[in-house]
Order: C-alpha cells, then structure tokens, then sequence
C-alpha cells in the first residue's frame, strides 16, 4: 500500500519536471533502481491511476502501478504517456479477484516497453496504444496470465460497452463482463520487437532456452495485434502455449476465451497489412506438449534466420501452426545473411515431434502466393513419435527455389515431412494453381529410420513444374517420398538406426507435369540395408507429362521391392533427351523384384535416338511389370534390354524376366460409319442383258510408258527400267500411218470360241477355216 510519505515524493518529483517543461509529469530514479515515463489522465474520474516507485517486487526493486477502476473482475487504467526505460521494471498491482486488468494510452506518443513489464500476480493483461508500440532489445514480460498488446482504440465488451482511447475528461461507463474483441481504427499504430537474434531454441535444448524473451507461461495467450508488425531480432516464447500476431488495416478483431488463453479471430476483417521477421527473429510455442500459433496478415516475410516453430518435446500431443496472408508468404535466407553472424540457420517453420507423441502436428499455410527460397525450410518432422502434417493453400502458386549452405553442407530449400526414427512421417499436401520447383530445392517425405515415410498429396489444377539442379550441380530439383541411404545417429544415447521404413507415397493431380533438365520426380528407396521395405507408390493424374533432358519419374529401389507407377493422361506422354521412367530394384549388393509401371494415355511419343527409356528392370530379383494402353505410341519400342534407342524394359539381369504389354486396340468401328439409304438402287436394272456390237475388228492398246513400265500394276517396277525422251514422228510419216488406217468394220457379236494350236482361247463370230482345234459354240449371254 502506498504511504503518505510515498506520495509528498512522487508529486515532488512532478512539480520539478512539470517546471523544467519536459514532461507533465514523470518518476525518475537513478543508480540501481528502475526508472519510467508514466502519466496516468484524468479520465477514470475518482479511480485514477497512480504510481508507487522502488518498491520491492520478485527480490528486486520496480514501480508499481495501483489504483484504477474495478467492476468485478475487471481492473480498468488509464494513461496519457506510457513507456518503460532500458533496466526499469514496471508492474501492475494485481487485486484479490481481479482477473483482467485493462491499460489505455489516451495521448498521442507511441510506447517504449525497453525494461520488464509485468503483473503482481496472475491477471491477464490489455495494453492499447493506437499510436503504436515498440519492445526494445531488453524488453521483458514477467506476467502469470496472458498478455495482449494492441495498437486498436478500443476493447469491446459482451455487453457491447467499448474501452476506449479517445476517451473524453468524462468518466466512461465501465462494464463487469469480459472482453470479446479488439477494434481498430483506419490506420492503427505499428508494433515493432527488437532483440538480439538470440532466441533460436537448439535442436536438444530443453524447454526454457531463454530469458531474453517477450515470454508467457504455459496454457496463457502472447499477442500482438496492431497495423504493421515488424520483429528485428525479437523473440516471443511460450513453452507450450498460445502466441497470435495480427496485422490488420481496419476492423474488429474478436477474442475467444480457450484453454490456452485468447484465440484472435479475423472474420470480419478484409484489410490486413504487413508481418516482417527479421534478422533472427524467433516465434516458438514449442514445450511439453506443442503450443500453438496464428500468424495473420497481408504479407508474411521471414528473413535472416528467422524462425516460427511449435514442437512437441515430450509425449504429449504436436503443436498447431496457422499462417493466413492475403497476398503472400516468403521465407528465404540464413542466419548467416546477418552481420557479424557465423551460424547458419534456415530461415523456416517448424511443427516437429522430438519425442514419442502419438498426436501429430498441424501446420496450415493459407495465402495467394507461398515462396520458399535461398534458406527458406518449412518440415513437420518427428524421431519416435508421429510426424506432424503440413498443408498448403495457395490460391495462385507455390514456388521452391534454389538452395541454401547449413552446418552440415549444402541443404535444399523446400518442404518436408520426414522421420528420423521408429515414428511414421506424415503428410504433406499441396493446393495450388501453378507448383514451381528449381535449383535444386525440394518437396519431400521421407523417412531416415525405421519408421515409414509420409506421403505427398499435390493437387496443382494448371501445372506442376520440376527444373533443374542446384548452381554447382550437386542437388536435383525434386519431388521425392523417399527412404535415406545411410544409418543415422538420431537419438541423445547415441543409438543407431538403420533406415529400413517402408518409403512414402505421392500422388500429383495437375493440367500438365514438366520434369526438364535433370529434376527428378520419384518415391526412390536409396537404403542398402537386406531389410529394407523398398519404395513406395507414385500416381500421376494428368492431361500431359512432358519429360525432357535427363528429367525422370521414378519408383527405384537399391534394396527391397521397387514402387508402382501409375499415370493416368488425358493427351499425351512425352520423352524427350534421355528421359526415364523407371521402377528398377537392387544392385550388384542387394536385390529385389522390379516395380510395375502402368500407363493410359491417348499417344505416347519419343524420338528413337535419343535414349529416353521406360523401364522396370531387375539385378538380381524378377523384372517388374510395364503395361501400356494408347492410341498410338512413337519412337519408342519394346526391347530385352536396354539399349542406347529409346526402350522399354522389364529386364533382369540374373534374375526373371519381367513383362512388357502394349495395348494400342483399333479404330472404334462405330465412330465415323455412314448409314446407307433404305432404298438403293437395283445393280439389275442397270447391267445389259446382251452384248452389244460395238465395231467388227477387234484391237489391241498396248502403252509402254518411257522406258518400260511392268507389264500389271501388281507387278514391281523393272529394276533396269530405261527413261527416254519423247519424240515426234516427221509429218510424213505422221500422214503415211494416217492413210493406211483401214474403214472401221461394223462389230459381230461373238458366236463360239476356238482354241489356237498355242493354246490361246479366243472368243470369234464365226470359226475360220484353219488348223485350230474344234471350236466351242457357247450363248453369249452366258
């Protein structure tokens, strides 16, 4: 309680700064103690704020703020300036039964929060100042309950009673029930969190890493809700609660009581603006039981390192991670982009499970364009337990870029559900317009251990695009649900685990799959272990399938049985350049049975010579099994063993060999038939009944084209067939032969036939008196 003799000082102290014209009033300490600029108003009328400085709060010495207006189990503060200086140490008095206390800022300055802010207890705390809000390098919370700070002008109550900062001189109208949203005016104040980077919790680091941290206990709500956001190094942490960052232009945001504190909902809101992290800046909800987080606005970026993580480090269930921005998520970088910073940290998100929970992570990105570049990782991953799920929904596209160096080498940017012990990985499923995948970054579910990899679900209604590898050439761009290829030291006792899970499925539902210079699509088991599970399944929905320099789709084993590849093509399936499609298994070490490759698709095309294969070959197991069905099917063909044409394959090399089935079935005999009319024409009527005289003296017309044509079209041309010019005859002889061209003889019908002494059997009017033989006399009607 404060005495008599505290406040003849604090007004002491007033009277000084309120002469010296720097401040209407201030406290100020100096050598140890805490020091604040803190200026209650006038407009809680008898229950004004006041300020009892060095009293003895936690072993150490702080101001603590008193006062106010109490309705219930609300406690309402009222101020015209509130900041806390660098080592000053602030704290709300917390009354018996007081369970919110609510604090306004009525002037028109920002807030400097550089020292710790706390509560005298277990009340949560409301801070609003629509001028905006900064949390210096030092800042600290040292709060019990949960903690909300916004740049909105008002709180509103379920009684629709609204606390506001433009408050008048006259005292408002306080209300007793609790608080359900936060509104903001048309251009609220940004919130900006400093820090030192500092706040990365470690891979093995147990659950509070850090004190240097804007930091509230498990199952409380941390929030920051204001115009723009914007972490430089900052840390917010709970371990295993609840922490929401809200970016919005104008609009009411509601509070929902849950059990881990306040969940934030935007539904009313269509303005959102922009939520930077910077230089290192970590988001982590991580703890016994993963907390969760809700990440909302215009445009999310993450640079430097920057990090949001909700992990699950016991056997309780996964944490949730919601990011939702209207126009577009980004992460890229290291920490190493940051000065004077040797370590390399991705940029990234994370819902993983480090311990043995059976309750999977969530993580949820909803915005218009998703970018992962240069350092940027987004994995929900797990050792023993289940692995956490991750979806995208990206109205517009999903780009995965380039690559990044870590501790351990060069890593790909991308996505990835993985485990890396006896756990199951989860699922990771893409929605999208447009999927570009290049420079060798990744979308992966794979599994290091003896757990089964997680599956891929990518549904990209234009295309899904595939590219290349990374600059140096070391790492394909890919999509991959694999099994790793070495053991792995992955647990803190050092045990190893080989990897022998059952590797991951993947399923694309696209417009059309481009696999271009090098990049690789595939649910590929690279273990070497005897017993290992082999790869899993890969099926491909698509109107076409453009394969093109190397690019591959493949279900490959080096140990175990390989996967099935299943496509089916509305168009047409294209090989270009040693492209593959395989399901091949074992190697000169191990063996294993080849996989079966079934395709439909109206035309499958590949040029001859340029070595693109579909293969489901062997070592020393049984070849696999390739059926396709087309309409037509070009420059490729069925083989034994490959060769350097482009093949197909179901070989194995000591082993049986598989089967190769090309179903190209006719023509439909019922599409382009013309029914004939009912009534056709009687052939009867139109055939002679007798054969008419047409001349009386039979002749022959025998052409010889330009050098000797064969004698019947059914016979092939004479190989030494000689080609002359055309001549004329001189007119002379042209008249001779004119002359001697006998009168026509009018045409006798034929009578009988007679038979040559040759053998030649001629039909004749009347029988010449020669030495042919008897002559047959026949109707010519027959």
């Amino acid at each position: 309680m404060k005495t008599k003799g505290d406040k003849i000082k604090f007004f002491r102290y007033v009277s000084v700064f309120s002469l010296a014209g720097v401040f209407a009033s201030a406290i100020f300490y100096c050598g140890n103690h805490a020091s604040a600029q803190i200026i209650p108003d006038e407009t809680l009328g008898e229950s004004p704020s006041n300020i009892t400085p060095n009293i003895n709060i936690k072993g150490l010495p702080a101001d603590r703020i008193d006062g106010g207006a109490i309705r219930d189990a609300n406690l309402f503060h009222s101020f015209r300036e509130f900041n806390v200086k660098e080592s000053g140490r602030v704290y709300f008095g917390n009354p018996t039964g007081i369970t919110n206390i609510f604090t306004r800022v009525t002037g028109n300055n920002i807030s400097q929060i550089l020292g710790t802010l706390g509560v005298d207890g277990p009340a949560n705390l409301f801070f609003l100042n629509p001028n905006g809000i900064i949390f210096g390098r030092n800042a600290r919370l040292d709060i019990a309950g949960s903690f909300v700070a916004s740049t909105a002008n008002s709180v509103i109550f379920a009684d629709n009673i609204r606390f506001g900062t433009n408050a008048s001189n006259t005292t408002p109208l306080l209300t007793i029930t609790a608080p359900i949203g936060l509104q903001l005016g048309d251009s609220p104040g940004k919130i900006l969190v400093q820090g030192n980077g500092r706040g990365i919790r470690n891979q093995d680091s147990p659950v509070i890493d850090t004190n240097e941290a804007l930091r509230v206990p498990t199952n409380q709500t941390l929030a920051l809700v204001g115009g723009d956001v914007t972490f430089e190094g900052g840390t917010l942490k709970t371990a295993g609660g609840r922490i929401e960052v809200g970016s919005v232009g104008t609009g009411t945001v509601s509070l929902n009581p849950v059990a881990k504190g306040f969940s934030l909902g935007y539904e009313g809101i269509s303005n959102f603006q922009d939520i930077q992290l910077l230089k290192a800046t970590t988001i982590d909800a991580s703890g016994s039981s993963g907390g969760e987080i809700q990440i909302r606005g215009k445009r999310i970026t993450l640079q430097g390192g920057s990090q949001i993580e909700t992990t699950s480090l016991n056997s309780a269930p996964g944490g949730k991670l919601t990011l939702t921005a209207s126009e577009l998520v980004e992460l890229s970088g290291t920490t190493a982009d940051n000065p004077q910073d040797n370590r390399r940290n991705p940029t990234s998100f994370a819902t993983d499970n480090r311990a043995a929970g059976n309750i999977p992570g969530e993580l949820t990105i909803n915005t218009r364009r998703l970018i992962v570049r240069d350092g940027g990782r987004i994995s929900a991953s797990s050792i023993n337990g289940v692995g956490g799920n991750i979806t995208v929904n990206a109205s517009d596209s999903v780009e995965l870029i380039g690559t990044f160096t870590a501790m351990g080498g060069l890593r790909s940017s991308g996505l990835s559900v993985q485990t890396r012990g006896r756990g199951n990985a989860g699922k990771l499923t893409i929605n999208t317009q447009n999927l570009t995948i290049q420079d060798g970054a990744e979308l992966s579910a794979s599994t290091f251990g003896a757990g089964n990899g997680g599956e891929i679900e990518i549904n990209a209604l234009n295309g899904v695009k595939v590219i290349g590898r990374s600059r140096n050439g070391e790492l394909l761009s890919r999509i991959v649900a694999e099994v790793g290829a070495n053991s792995r030291e992955i647990s803190r006792n050092g045990e190893s685990i080989v990897p022998t899970g059952k590797g991951g499925n993947l399923k694309i539902t696209t417009g059309q799959l481009s696999v271009t210079n090098g990049a690789i699509v595939t649910v590929t088991s690279r273990s070497e272990s005897p017993n290992a599970q082999g790869a899993g399944e890969l099926d491909v929905i698509a109107r076409n399938i453009f394969l093109d320099n190397e690019g591959q789709i493949s279900a490959a084993s080096f140990s175990g049985q390989g996967g099935d590849i299943r496509l089916q093509l509305q168009e047409l399936l294209l090989l270009r350049q040693k492209s593959r499609i395989s399901t091949n298994a074992g190697n000169d070490r191990f063996g294993g049975d080849g996989g079966n490759i079934i395709i439909n698709s109206p035309f499958i095309a590949a040029v001859l010579q340029e070595d693109s294969d579909i293969t489901a070959n062997a070592f020393t197991g049984n070849g696999g099994r390739v059926d396709i069905t087309a309409n037509s099917v070009f420059g490729i063909l069925p083989q034994q063993s490959t060769t350097l044409l482009s093949d197909i394959t179901a070989s194995s090399r000591f082993g049986i060999q598989g089967f190769v089935t090309v179903n190209t079935p006719d023509v439909d005999p019922s599409r382009g038939l013309v029914e004939l009319p009912a009534n056709f024409v009687d052939a009867s009527q139109k055939i002679t009944q007798s054969c008419s005289a047409r001349g009386q003296t039979a002749g022959r017309f025998i052409a010889t084209g330009r050098g000797g044509l064969p004698l019947s079209p059914d016979e092939p041309l004479r190989g030494r067939a000689v080609i002359t010019n055309w001549v004329n005859l001189p007119v002379a002889t042209t008249n001779k032969i004119t002359e001697e061209i006998p009168e026509p003889q009018p045409i006798v019908e034929a009578q009988e036939w007679i038979t040559s002494d040759r053998g030649d059997i001629m039909l004749v009017a009347q029988a010449p008196q020669t030495n042919y033989s008897t002559p047959y006399r026949i109707p010519c009607s027959q």
